[in-house]
């Protein structure tokens, strides 16, 4: 499902051209990983944004990313300045706000912000918060989208065997995070939205 879900993110939903800016939130987990590696095989300059220097060193040197921004860092906005100064042409969200805000104020003109996830609110669904920036959206002339794997099963088979190519060629790599036995099931899930973990989170039995 989540390779699925970064292919038909990265491949349908957007027209990656080389040389676009683009920016991936939760660059480190299972669907960012893999939209982050398709981007940079469309050509695409790709910045990552992830959790703590052992994760920013992951997307760069593992992934093959451009350049990392570590929000725990602080100054968001001062990183995506200096990492994006040719400003953000796509960005694949897979957080939400607050993240999301600081980006949408380093979009370009035309850009196209493709919701795919929001980790920040899935803990919090009965409050849901949204951009309060939104208004950049019109200023810019650019586009805020969403979508789900679900609406292209029928693309599952080109998806398959497509990444399977990327992968034998050493384009794209497949990395799995596993903890050991449903014991502590609830702590291994909760990695899911703490950011604990680095790609496709397994429980091994």
């Amino acid at each position: 499902m989540t390779g699925l879900t970064a292919y038909v993110g990265i491949t349908k939903e957007l027209d990656i051209t080389p040389g676009q800016q683009v920016l991936i939130s939760s660059s480190a987990g299972a669907v960012g990983s893999a939209a982050a590696q398709i981007a940079k095989i469309k050509g695409a300059y790709v910045v990552g944004i992830a959790g703590g220097t052992e994760k920013v060193d992951f997307c760069i040197n593992e992934l093959g990313l451009d350049d990392c921004i570590d929000y725990k860092a602080g100054d968001l906005d001062a990183q995506l300045s200096a990492t994006m100064p040719k400003g953000i042409d796509i960005y694949f969200d897979n957080v939400g706000v607050p993240i999301l805000d600081h980006v949408l104020d380093h979009i370009n003109e035309r850009s196209v912000t493709l919701l795919c996830g929001a980790i920040n609110q899935f803990q919090n669904m009965d409050e849901i918060i949204g951009p309060s920036l939104y208004l950049r959206l019109a200023e810019r002339i650019s586009i805020m989208k969403g979508f789900t794997y679900y609406h292209y099963l029928d693309s599952f088979d080109e998806a398959v065997s497509q990444m399977r190519e990327w992968i034998d060629q050493g384009q794209l790599k497949h990395f799995e995070h596993h903890e050991d036995g449903l014991e502590d099931f609830h702590n291994s899930f909760n990695k899911l939205f703490t950011g604990s973990n680095q790609g496709k989170l397994m429980i091994s039995l």
